[in-house]
C-alpha cells in the first residue's frame, strides 16, 4: 500500500506548511530585492556614488540570487516531505540554514556600510537578522517534529 494523506503524521503536515509559506516568502523576498538591485545597476558607474555602494551592489545582487536559488530548493523539500521521500529530511534542514546565512550575511554588508550610509540602513539590517533568526528558529522546530517516531517512519529513516 502507498502512502496516504491519512498515514502522514500531524506534525509533518505543520513542518510541510510552514516551509512552504517561507520557501515561497523567501522567493517573494529574492525577487524584490533582485528587481531593486537590477534598477539600481545603472548607478554603480556614477563617479560620486560612495565606493562602499559600488560593493555592496553587486554583492546584495549576488546574495538575493542565491537566496532565490535556494528558495526554490527549499520548495523541492517540500514536495520531498509531502512526498515521503527519505532525501528531503536533510534538505528541509540545510537548505533553510543556508537562507538563514544569507540574510545574516545581508545584515553584516548593511552593518559593515560607512557610518554616514549606515545610519539608514537601520531597516535592511533588522530586517536579514529578523529572517536570519526566524529561519534557524522554524529549523529547530522542525527538526524537533521530524525526529518523531511517526514522522521518520513516514520518510523511512527508521523501519515500520
Amino acid at each position: 500500500m502507498g502512502k496516504t494523506q491519512l498515514d502522514r503524521p500531524t506534525q509533518l503536515k505543520v513542518v510541510i506548511v510552514l516551509w512552504l509559506i517561507l520557501g515561497l516568502w523567501n522567493i517573494w523576498v529574492a525577487f524584490q530585492g533582485i528587481n531593486a538591485d537590477l534598477g539600481n545597476w545603472h548607478l554603480l558607474s556614477d563617479p560620486s556614488l560612495p565606493e562602499w555602494f559600488k560593493m555592496a551592489g553587486p554583492a546584495e545582487l549576488s546574495i538575493n540570487s542565491a537566496v532565490l536559488g535556494a528558495a526554490l530548493v527549499q520548495l523541492l523539500a517540500v514536495y520531498g516531505l509531502f512526498a515521503g521521500k527519505r532525501w528531503s529530511y536533510k534538505l528541509i534542514l540545510t537548505v533553510p540554514l543556508i537562507i538563514a546565512g544569507l540574510n545574516l550575511t545581508s545584515s553584516a554588508l548593511y552593518a559593515f556600510a560607512p557610518p554616514e550610509i549606515s545610519q539608514n540602513l537601520g531597516a535592511a539590517i533588522a530586517q536579514g537578522l529578523g529572517f536570519g533568526i526566524l529561519q534557524i528558529a522554524v529549523v529547530i522546530i522542525s527538526w524537533k517534529f521530524l525526529n518523531k517516531p511517526e514522522a521518520k517512519t513516514f520518510l523511512e529513516l527508521t523501519e515500520r
